[in-house]
């Protein structure tokens, strides 16, 4: 279950600025097994209008994958429903893999985005594809794996918002 840590209001100190910080974070672990059914095991909302134009919202996703199968095991990033990055399939079956997205703002959309791997362990390219973010907004992150008898868990996660 995530935790709201503050809420992110429209608009924040300095010249017109959007106030930044933490949309949500967890280190209670969500899992998916048994089934191939993509699944969302984190979450984060913000308000229209809170990412100020150039900045940006920043996940970084810890993962155990100890319990699958290797090759068999696909986290993805979704905003507003839309796929933005698929990671998989994952060829890894070690506990503490570290995915980190930040997702950038340019005018009304979430259009472009940097995936950093520091585990190197996927080649998936980034999805070109811009999402519409001018109202209320949500970010996911998803898990599917392709062996019921897997288990895919997010160890903890954090969904930053970082505006100029």
């Amino acid at each position: 279950m995530l935790r709201a840590i503050s809420s992110i209001g429209v608009s924040g100190g300095g010249i017109g600025l959007k106030s930044s910080g933490v949309l949500a974070q967890s280190a209670v672990a969500a899992s998916v097994t048994g089934t191939l059914t993509e699944t969302t095991l984190g979450q984060a909302s913000w308000a229209a209008g809170a990412v100020a134009d150039n900045g940006r919202v920043r996940v970084r996703a810890l993962w155990d994958a100890t319990n699958v199968t290797l090759g068999t095991w696909q986290p993805q990033l979704r905003v507003n429903g839309t796929l933005l990055q698929n990671f998989g399939p994952i060829a890894n079956t070690n506990k503490g893999l570290v995915h980190e997205w930040d997702c950038w703002r340019v005018g009304n959309q979430i259009q472009r985005y940097n995936t950093q791997n520091p585990n190197g362990i996927s080649t998936a390219a980034p999805v070109t594809s811009s999402v519409d973010i001018s109202g209320a907004s949500t970010i996911a992150l998803t898990g599917t794996l392709s062996n019921t008898g897997d288990t895919l868990k997010l160890l903890a996660v954090t969904f930053e918002l970082l505006n100029p």
